[in-house]
């Protein structure tokens, strides 16, 4: 299933990703890098501190809680989720970890997080970025080393560059601080779904490019570092 997962994201970013790379420059052969390298991590060499799963919508939510048991199952390390309930579209802590009750997760491995406000964010808006700082401040207050993030495969390129953008910056600067990579299992491409804040509808393979943009956006914007600064720590990191 995860070899299957990568498998349909990686042709799906390189598809959507063609246009930009003549639009863009540098921009689009560094994302399509960045998405293969990304959707196709190495496993940690030694076990991660602990497996996060990033926020989703209950139309996404099992591309995510299915990989993250099957990750437990093989580290047996904590599970950390979003620690709150009902914002931007996620169902909640108390959703999620009844649900991998069910998946026997043991309730005692499964560890929320708050997420941190970013400034010029919305105060009570949940987003990508501030789940990001969120995980950072929580590794770091426990001198975690490693981490394993879960996302959508449409959503983890974005899910691992705000997380190193957290961590390289100047407010919680940890750049010793491992973060791999696991895609979702993939869902129906062609299937609507929400996103973004649960305000988004489109289909899963049109928000390839709607994630890219956001990149692209961000990274101008600068809340995200620069893709090849992402990669940077790719190549440091391994």
């Amino acid at each position: 299933m995860a070899r299957r997962s990568f498998t349909l994201a990686a042709f799906s970013f390189a598809a959507g990703l063609v246009s930009m790379l003549f639009k863009h420059g540098n921009f689009g052969m560094e994302m399509n890098e960045l998405s293969v390298r990304v959707l196709a991590d190495t496993e940690p060499l030694t076990k991660p501190d602990f497996i996060y799963l990033f926020a989703e919508t209950k139309q996404n939510q099992s591309s995510v809680l299915i990989e993250g048991r099957a990750e437990y199952e093989k580290y047996q390390v904590p599970i950390a989720i979003a620690g709150h309930n009902n914002a931007s579209g996620y169902p909640g802590f108390t959703a999620w970890a009844s649900l991998l009750a069910k998946m026997e997760v043991p309730s005692h491995k499964i560890l929320p997080i708050s997420y941190c406000p970013i400034p010029d964010h919305p105060e009570k808006m949940q987003t990508t970025l501030s789940e990001a700082k969120g995980l950072v401040r929580f590794a770091k207050e426990r001198n975690y080393r490693s981490v394993v993030i879960i996302a959508p495969p449409f959503h983890l390129p974005r899910c691992f560059i705000s997380v190193v953008s957290i961590l390289l910056g100047a407010g919680d600067y940890y750049p010793d601080f491992k973060v791999f990579c696991k895609s979702g299992i993939a869902l129906l491409w062609n299937e609507k779904t929400i996103h973004s804040q649960g305000i988004l509808l489109a289909r899963r393979r049109e928000l390839v490019n709607t994630e890219a943009t956001s990149i692209a956006i961000y990274e101008k914007k600068g809340d995200l570092v620069p893709i090849k600064t992402a990669l940077a720590y790719l190549n440091s990191r391994d």
